[in-house]
């Protein structure tokens, strides 16, 4: 963090209480991750509109319930409920906002990169 600079002291707090146990930034993202994807899936469902690439209906659904939300949900509470079984440190502060950037960055990528279909030929 010392890389970063911020204009008041209180947005360093808010980061640096983000990173601080494992499940406040992968519970916030499964948050806001579902308050956009929820709405998308009801007009989807409903036909109001339609999805491009691989994956329709249904089986976007899954992919999308199981990579994007459950993922973070099971992350965070993992990386929480780890340090109190083993009574072992697990990560914390930049390390941690790491992993969650990284695993935000692989939802976005399965949104934004076209990905082939061979057994559908396209």
């Amino acid at each position: 963090l010392a890389l970063l600079k911020f204009d008041s002291l209180s947005e360093a707090m808010a980061l640096s209480m983000l990173g601080a146990k494992g499940f406040r930034p992968f519970f916030l993202g499964a948050g806001l991750f579902a308050a956009v994807i929820v709405p998308l899936w009801l007009l989807v469902f409903t036909g109001q509109a339609t999805l491009q690439g691989p994956l329709q209906g249904i089986g976007w659904h899954a992919h999308e319930m199981i990579h994007g939300f459950t993922l973070a949900v099971v992350a965070g509470f993992l990386l929480t409920a780890v340090s109190n079984w083993t009574q072992r440190p697990t990560a914390t502060g930049t390390s941690l906002l790491v992993i969650g950037a990284v695993l935000t960055t692989s939802v976005l990528m399965s949104w934004l990169i076209p990905v082939r279909n061979p057994a559908a030929g396209k």
